[in-house]
């Protein structure tokens, strides 16, 4: 609603943590200053390219995946590809609709056939099911196993989950029963109190999750720069905000205006803003660009976090412009 207010009265709007990208691509003057997950799904890929070094990576393809969802696969694995020597397997996690009709075309084949029924009265039989064909005893756990299953099977030594915590929650359920020894890698999605108390009980397996920045990866000069300001220990959100202001003070300095037009204009050509870990840049997806995290929820709050910097965004000097 405020990107579209904004849009109507032609004002910019930034958006600070929304990360779904969809819905507001298509307003020309909306923004957003955190990471889209088709960004973070890359920075996932460069992990695995310079860390994990694993021989053979697996992607879960759900088959009913919407567009945000293959934008995410496809740039994981176009970027691992790329930068890696790791084979890489698509899983298919079978949906709810797929399980269902498989049972009941597995029903229909075992209903005997009817001599009186004309060849077009079976054909309406099986477009219109029966009583017999909607009290179907669908098992729909089974997608959950089967995926489990298939993953041990493909020796898999990492496993890329595109997907949210509600979905990926009863993947890596199965994963822990057939005893998986491998590492799990999400996105922010698994990052909430929920997710952790799961992450951090998976005995044979190592989770990973990408996020903006973790606490033990700011540097000594932010620190101690924001407690002598806030006199508090600086967030994740803190750095954030410091990304977001960067981001506006570079605008504005570019436009040399408060105008929508030159602003706008701005922002596009925005290559070379200062952030906290790393330059940053507006993508085509109008999102920023940046260096982010790696973290392990099974390492605790400190000590585990890993920064990923692609090539092209190595910060050249801290600026006091703020």
């Amino acid at each position: 609603v405020m990107a579209q207010l904004a849009h109507k009265q032609k004002r910019l709007y930034f958006s600070l943590l929304s990360k779904r990208i969809e819905n507001l691509s298509k307003l020309p003057t909306s923004f957003m200053i955190s990471s889209s997950y088709r960004w973070q799904a890359e920075i996932a890929a460069e992990y695995v390219a310079k860390y994990a070094r694993v021989s053979t990576a697996a992607v879960i393809v759900p088959d009913d995946a919407n567009p945000g969802t293959n934008l995410m696969i496809t740039a994981f694995s176009k970027s691992l590809l790329k930068k890696s020597t790791s084979r890489l397997v698509r899983l298919t996690l079978e949906s709810e609709k797929t399980l269902e009709k498989k049972a009941k075309e597995k029903l229909l084949k075992s209903l005997p056939p009817s001599p009186e029924d004309s060849k077009d009265d079976v054909k309406d039989e099986q477009e219109t099911p029966s009583e017999e064909l909607t009290d179907l005893n669908v098992d729909y756990e089974q997608r959950f196993r089967t995926l489990a299953s298939n993953i041990k099977k493909s020796k898999a030594e990492l496993v890329f989950f595109p997907l949210n915590w509600s979905t990926s929650e009863p993947i890596i359920k199965h994963l822990k029963k057939s005893n998986y020894r491998g590492k799990i890698l999400g996105l922010e999605y698994w990052e909430s109190t929920l997710a952790y108390r799961m992450l951090n009980r998976l005995n044979t397996m190592t989770a990973f999750h990408v996020t903006h920045y973790r606490p033990d990866t700011f540097s000594t000069e932010f620190r101690n720069n924001f407690k002598i300001k806030y006199f508090r220990a600086p967030s994740a959100l803190a750095a954030v905000g410091y990304d977001a202001a960067s981001t506006l003070g570079t605008v504005f300095q570019k436009a040399r205006s408060v105008r929508t037009p030159p602003l706008l204009d701005a922002v596009k050509k925005s290559r070379d803003i200062t952030g906290l870990l790393s330059m940053l840049r507006v993508g085509w997806d109008k999102s920023l660009e940046r260096a982010m995290s790696i973290s392990s929820p099974q390492a605790g709050e400190t000590n585990s976090g890993i920064i990923i910097i692609p090539e092209g965004f190595t910060i050249r000097k801290t600026e006091k412009k703020l």
